[in-house]
């Protein structure tokens, strides 16, 4: 199975990469983890956030700089009924609850190597405009705190 999931991760739709990204961290099995580290690369944002995911799922670190840079997005401003704005920041809610959690799989699988710019960050987060976001970063940071100290 692994082996059709991996070349579909090399078609040239997007949509469909970044769907063989997410199901490669599910299934797993030879070369899915190296394949999502290759995923990593991608221009396109879903695909390299669904492999950083993936490698989350897997207890890869070398999630940890993507995942960074999903826990860095900026909330969006809504002001009145803009509808693209409230997708735009619905949208973003999710990529950080996703690396959140992402996060708290490499924390279960050795909280020793967790960086603290993703410490920092998560910390950050406590204060989030968005309640979903804010209370699962609240609950994370509680988790880093008690499982052990701040890694490279």
């Amino acid at each position: 199975m692994a082996d059709a999931v991996i070349a579909a991760s090399r078609a040239s739709d997007g949509e469909l990469v970044s769907a063989a990204a997410f199901t490669l961290g599910v299934v797993g099995g030879p070369g899915a983890a190296e394949r999502l580290v290759e995923l990593l690369g991608q221009a396109d944002d879903d695909i390299r956030y669904n492999a950083a995911i993936g490698l989350s799922r897997l207890g890869r670190t070398e999630a940890f700089p993507t995942l960074a840079e999903m826990l860095s997005l900026p909330d969006v401003a809504v002001t009145g009924d803009d509808p693209v704005a409230q997708s735009a920041r619905y949208k973003r809610a999710l990529v950080v609850i996703n690396a959140l959690r992402a996060t708290a799989l490499l924390v279960d699988a050795g909280p020793e190597g967790i960086p603290a710019d993703v410490r920092r960050l998560v910390g950050e987060l406590a204060g989030d405009p968005v309640g979903d976001v804010r209370s699962a970063a609240v609950a994370l940071d509680r988790k880093m705190r008690r499982v052990g100290p701040a890694g490279g």
